[in-house]
């Protein structure tokens, strides 16, 4: 195993785990950036409401 995320138990709730970055998943970061900005340049897509994947978006909005 990588050791990429951590499973950490909830200090508010015992019985919820949160799931973070360790420091080597952070180092991944540059790379997934660069996968992004690659398929941004050499993927071509059509936005639409039609192609929205909700679940995407949401689960971006909560890396913010």
């Amino acid at each position: 195993m990588a050791g990429i995320v951590a499973r950490v138990a909830s200090a508010s709730e015992p019985a919820v785990f949160e799931y973070r970055l360790t420091e080597s998943g952070r180092e991944l970061g540059p790379l997934v950036e660069a996968f992004g900005i690659w398929g941004q340049r050499r993927i071509e897509s059509k936005l639409s409401l039609q192609h929205l994947d909700v679940d995407l978006l949401m689960w971006t909005c909560g890396e913010a």
